[in-house]
């Protein structure tokens, strides 16, 4: 079996954008690796929607939870954080920092 490396910037992404992919290949008996470069700290903040955490969980924090759980239930076999900066969304005023 094959070892297959998935990189994504954001929490969230792995399941937007290669959730079946990784699933399938897990399933199959892969080896599947997860490397998210930020925590997503600066994404929206759905505040409608209450974090695993309970209320008040700094949003990096959550997504970073959120993508644990993800890779646990898509079968990824090793997941890891770069902890580089969110860049935050177009027009953010955190772009200039």
């Amino acid at each position: 079996m094959a070892t297959v490396a998935f990189l994504h910037a954001h929490p969230d992404d792995e399941a937007i954008f290669s959730g079946g992919t990784i699933s399938a290949l897990a399933s199959a008996g892969h080896a599947v690796v997860l490397v998210v470069a930020t925590s997503g700290e600066l994404g929206v903040d759905d505040t409608e929607t209450e974090a695993p955490e309970g209320p008040g969980v700094e949003l990096g924090a959550a997504r970073r939870s959120e993508v644990e759980l993800a890779a646990e239930i898509l079968g990824v076999r090793s997941l890891h954080h770069l902890d580089y900066r969110d860049s935050g969304l177009a027009g953010d005023p955190a772009n200039d920092e």
